[in-house]
């Protein structure tokens, strides 16, 4: 059994720390949660997350209108998709007219779904629209089919991987709100035989703080340390 193969037999699920013993060195290894985490809604996501709760502040806009029907037309009019003064959407009133004409018009031009959340011992948001006991819609995941085309450097609508794209990015925004975002330490010990698991000459947990750090890494994202990429690092400081 090579060395990969016998480090993923030690890895398993959320925080862990253990002795790692190869033919030629002994290692520390601690796996943790990490803290105050950037939220990915703050990288370069694709889609836009748009939502509205009376207790979280989630996604990446807030959604101050009454309706998300009254959102999805103030976000196609931005967009120059229609015309505040179109007497085909709006009365005089600046009222929508029909729901329905504004769903197929935002249906023309946008990939989108809609977000539920799922508020009970912790907060989980998938797409669709889930109702029951503590579900709730919240708003919506959306991008233009043109920003999606030249992300992607495509000439046609590819819905299929437009949609895993929404699933990837609700995935990810789902480890954050949950915690599920992991780090490691590594030391190199010293090269003593060991007993139990264990350095012989290494006995308290101060001795394992005067050891040097070999290297450390965070914002691993899924509790799996076999599958979010600890083990690739690791593999890369260990001989």
């Amino acid at each position: 059994m090579n060395i990969k193969e016998e480090l993923e037999k030690k890895l398993n699920y959320g925080n862990q720390e253990f002795i790692f013993t190869t033919t030629k060195n002994h290692y520390l290894i601690n796996i943790d949660y990490c803290i105050d985490i950037e939220s990915p809604r703050n990288w370069d996501n694709i889609y836009i997350m748009a939502c509205k709760h009376r207790n979280y502040n989630l996604g990446d806009i807030e959604i101050r209108e009454d309706s998300l029907i009254e959102y999805m037309a103030n976000v196609l009019i931005e967009d120059g998709y229609i015309n505040y003064h179109s007497i085909y959407y709006f009365n005089t009133y600046g009222e929508i007219r029909e729901n329905s004409r504004i769903l197929k018009v935002f249906n023309k031009y946008y990939t989108w779904d809609n977000l539920s959340l799922y508020d009970h011992s912790g907060i989980t948001i998938s797409k669709g629209i889930r109702q029951g006991w503590d579900y709730g819609v919240i708003g919506i995941i959306y991008a233009s089919k043109d920003k999606l085309k030249k992300e992607f450097q495509l000439k046609k609508v590819d819905k299929k991987r437009f949609i895993a794209c929404i699933d990837n990015e609700i995935y990810v925004y789902n480890d954050y709100l949950q915690g599920n975002i992991m780090s490691y330490t590594i030391k190199e010990l010293p090269n003593f035989p060991v007993l139990s698991g264990f350095p012989i000459e290494i006995k308290t947990k101060e001795d394992f703080e005067e050891i040097d750090l070999l290297d450390s890494c965070s914002g691993f994202y899924g509790l799996d340390n076999r599958k979010n990429g600890i083990l690739d690092y690791i593999l890369d400081n260990i001989k």
